[in-house]
């Protein structure tokens, strides 16, 4: 009996082994392509590559940015709409990010902070890890390796070997741990031997994938987070638990590809990475006091003169003579941290300061607007000096 009962037991595992690894090899495969696929678009994985999200169709820059030939999902977008009630921060310039910025008052006016930059500088539209998010990690990657495992399977291969396979139907869970990330498949075959006519039952099989998809999305929450929400974060580059994260500017116009190499994941022999897509979002000019203006008069002999990041007002002969020549400079905080350039209009037909403009008609102020722009986007300011009517006598 003993002998029979081994004999049993070399029999079941030769139907099993070839089958075993067959269907682990092929769901290693599909795991790792889905991980692929994730990782290279921005959390997202398509219809065409068997998961859930529809493809893009729209164009670059408007629904997704190529990197390479993947098509990156946004996950940072500008913000929409107002916070607040009565609104406080503001998403359209150039009210944009808030009438005082970076100074904080309250509602009534009062100073609190001389600079804030936290506030609603955009919408962190990447997928959560786990369900109840439709669009999270775990719905895309279950659904796509099981559309990848199972165009993987051709079960007439075994027929040369003696073997007959009927399977059932298959799901597929997913356990993302700290240092890896495992695909559990349930897929019931009823294996059998032509030869012999014994047969054995198979259902659970598994595979380990070493990335740390937990911790990476961890990463990318926390940089698409501080950007949306502080100004001055800069994701230029830096490291947190271990994750390197750098930024490509300008990939396509003014948006940029945010990457996340891990060296502690891997696949295929190489550091897996992570990318998202940022949207260009505009500067945001440091408010310009008007009440600062109130005692700088003008007069017909004034000349206002643009400069880099300044504006220089001479004066001339105008009344008083004292202060005859006073700076108003410019500051703006970038978002995205683009480099941006600084421009002015002036008087009634509001014409551009190139490079100066001669004051030759006051009407009790002048209104001059000051510009900040990326290079796409602009953010702006309208403050008035006061006139005098005629320059002091010489």
């Amino acid at each position: 009996r003993g002998e029979e009962r081994l004999e049993t037991q070399q029999r079941t595992a030769a139907l099993i082994k070839p089958v075993d690894e067959y269907v682990t090899q092929c769901l290693a495969l599909g795991a790792n392509t889905a991980l692929e696929d994730f990782g290279a678009q921005g959390g997202a994985i398509y219809q065409s590559q068997g998961g859930p999200l529809i493809d893009p169709i729209l164009g670059q820059g408007v629904d997704h940015l190529l990197s390479g030939t993947r098509k990156v999902a946004y996950a940072i977008e500008p913000a929409s709409g107002v916070v607040g009630d009565p609104p406080f921060f503001f998403s359209q310039t150039p009210d944009y990010p808030f009438a005082t910025f970076p100074e904080f008052r309250n509602e009534t006016g009062a100073k609190i902070f001389d600079e804030y930059f936290l506030g609603y500088y955009g919408l962190n539209k990447l997928p959560q890890l786990q369900r109840p998010d439709p669009r999270s990690a775990q719905e895309q990657l279950e659904v796509a390796t099981l559309a990848n495992t199972a165009s993987c399977f051709d079960w007439t291969i075994f027929e040369q070997q003696g073997i007959n396979v009927v399977a059932g139907n298959s799901s597929l869970r997913i356990v993302f741990g700290e240092r890896s990330t495992s695909f559990l498949l349930t897929y019931p075959l009823n294996i059998s031997s032509t030869i012999t006519g014994s047969g054995v039952k198979q259902d659970s099989f598994a595979y380990e994938a070493p990335v740390r998809l937990r911790k990476i999305l961890e990463v990318a929450h926390f940089t698409a987070d501080s950007e949306v929400n502080n100004i001055t974060f800069d994701a230029s580059s830096f490291v947190l638990d271990d994750i390197g994260v750098f930024t490509l500017r300008s990939v396509y116009q003014q948006d940029d590809v945010i990457k996340f190499l891990d060296p502690l994941s891997n696949i295929g022999g190489r550091p897996y990475e992570f990318q998202m897509a940022r949207r260009n979002r505009p500067p945001a000019l440091v408010w310009i006091r008007n009440d600062t203006l109130a005692s700088r008069t003008i007069c017909d002999s004034t000349v206002l003169i643009a400069q880099p990041a300044a504006l220089k007002v001479d004066r001339g002969l105008c009344n008083p003579p004292d202060n005859r020549v006073f700076t108003l400079q410019m500051q703006s905080y970038d978002p995205d941290e683009d480099n941006v350039s600084y421009s002015f209009r002036a008087g009634p037909s509001q014409s551009q300061i190139q490079p100066e403009y001669r004051v030759t008609s006051t009407f009790g102020i002048i209104r001059v607007v000051a510009e900040v722009s990326d290079g796409q986007l602009k953010d702006w300011q309208v403050f008035e000096i006061p006139t005098e009517s005629n320059p002091a006598p010489s």
